[in-house]
């Protein structure tokens, strides 16, 4: 394998062949022309002069791309680049961003990044880095301690999200006289995990965000690996996304196109209006909406109102609902492993079925008389089944599914919107409901999410497609079809 790996580093390519043009394309998104552009010789390109041109360094980038009706397709942004290249344009970012105490590691990692499989291949790799990247891929839990925090810290703020829907599900009971609620909070997490790498490159601090990824991976390789990727790709997308005049797109020392370029309006507007980014946003909506539609919330926000009309005092009622949260708690822990293996499309198409069956019986149960013992039982034993199918499922897969499918450049502006969608909806259930139950009566608002149940099983069928272990370049062919 290493040998295999150190023929393939330095196989002569398109690149290498003397006195041979090559053409570049560069696809504008949104629009339908295709601007075409020669570079000269790949020998006078790779043997030429030893500094090239911020020009030319983004047209030999631009060329992973391919091109596909008017969206393009982000392939690995440096798997085109020939050994000389890559060093090359790591010693210009090592340069440009100040990086030239860690120019050792950013060759390293640049290597790594295209192609991660040839990793022992690379020169100068120590002992120590090459068991810290077999870890990462084999050794799941093996991770370091700020990665934990930052973890532990997001599921506090959860779990302070859940504090809130249980308080609201008890004073539901006595709505409104007794609603004290106070969700105003401080958080001053920041000085706890510090902002993201991707946050830091967006501003231009490259040595912050060489800190924060050394404090988020198990060896200074993998954090310098990891800031060239994203820097490569943020370049890429920018252009690609571009207005199509590559001369407003040179990498300059202050990289103030950063300013510009990414405008948080331009980039929600192209949510809708780029195919590959649509159908992200498509398939993140549907996901999001989707558990909303299934009748969690209803559960969360009501079973203490559910459990009482069913004939429990309100102590019982709010012991069950309890116990509800303590079936969504426990079932989520298998997902841990199922979400990377049976896959988080997989995982939907097998539970909303069960959930809409659930949700169905558990309708039914208000048909028994109020006065039988197995009224409050089997009330309690479907909507525990129900929810022991949505924690695996439903519950994880649609934040995980957000998180990933947008490219870089889309990322935060498409995770935000997803989020906002999935909140706006259990805001608007939680206000329907009663009036829900008002008009249908316990059993029709019950089996009417039921229902929607079913309706987004049909829509995740249809527009959702599997994103487990697939990379950016898989994913970027998906969802293109």
């Amino acid at each position: 394998m290493q040998s295999h790996c150190a023929n393939l580093m330095h196989a002569p390519t398109l690149w290498e062949v003397p006195h041979r043009a090559h053409s570049v394309q560069i696809v504008t998104a949104g629009h339908d022309a295709i601007d075409s552009r020669v570079l000269g010789p790949s020998s006078q390109l790779c043997h030429g002069e030893p500094r090239a041109s911020s020009l030319e360094l983004e047209l030999e980038l631009v060329s992973s791309f391919v091109p596909t009706q008017n969206c393009a397709i982000i392939e690995n942004p440096l798997g085109h680049l020939t050994p000389e290249h890559l060093l090359r344009d790591v010693r210009e970012f090592a340069r440009t961003k100040r990086l030239d105490a860690h120019l050792g590691l950013l060759k390293k990692g640049a290597q790594i990044a295209k192609d991660p499989r040839c990793f022992e291949a690379v020169r100068g790799i120590t002992e120590s880095e090459k068991k810290a990247l077999h870890d990462e891929s084999y050794h799941l839990f093996r991770q370091p301690g700020g990665l934990y925090i930052t973890i532990i810290v997001c599921c506090i703020g959860a779990a302070v999200q859940g504090w809130d829907q249980t308080g609201s599900n008890g004073a539901n009971l006595d709505w409104p006289q007794a609603f004290g609620l106070n969700t105003k909070k401080n958080s001053n997490d920041v000085w706890i995990l510090g902002l993201s790498p991707r946050w830091y490159i967006k501003k231009n601090r490259y040595n912050d965000a060489f800190k924060s990824l050394c404090r988020l991976r198990n060896s200074p390789l993998q954090a310098a690996r990891d800031l060239y990727s994203i820097h490569a790709q943020v370049r890429l997308e920018e252009i690609m996304l571009g207005d199509g005049d590559i001369q407003t797109m040179r990498v300059s020392e202050s990289e103030k196109h950063y300013a510009s370029r990414a405008r948080y309006f331009t980039r929600f507007i192209q949510l809708f209006t780029i195919a590959r980014v649509r159908r992200a946003t498509l398939a993140t909506f549907v996901v999001m909406i989707a558990q909303q539609m299934c009748g969690i919330n209803i559960m969360a926000f009501y079973s203490s109102t559910l459990f009482v009309d069913g004939g429990a005092s309100i102590r019982t009622a709010l012991l069950v609902s309890w116990g509800f949260g303590f079936i969504n708690f426990a079932f989520a822990w298998p997902a841990i492993r199922t979400i990377d293996t049976f896959g988080r499309r997989a995982l939907l198409l097998f539970t909303f079925p069960h959930m809409a069956w659930t949700l169905m019986a558990t309708a039914f149960c208000f048909y028994i008389p109020n006065g039988s013992r197995a009224h409050l039982g089997l009330l309690a034993f479907f909507i525990y089944l129900f929810a022991a199918f949505y924690s695996p499922g439903e519950g994880p897969v649609p934040f995980t599914y957000s998180a990933e499918a947008f490219p870089l450049f889309h990322r935060e502006v498409g995770m935000s919107l997803s989020v906002a969608t999935n909140l706006f909806w259990a805001g608007i259930l939680s206000v329907v409901f009663p009036r829900l139950k008002d008009v249908f009566g316990l059993t029709g608002s019950v089996a009417f999410f039921a229902g929607l149940s079913v309706l987004a099983l049909l829509m995740i069928f249809l527009w959702v497609p599997e994103t487990k272990q697939r990379t950016l370049e898989e994913l970027d062919y998906i969802c293109k079809l």
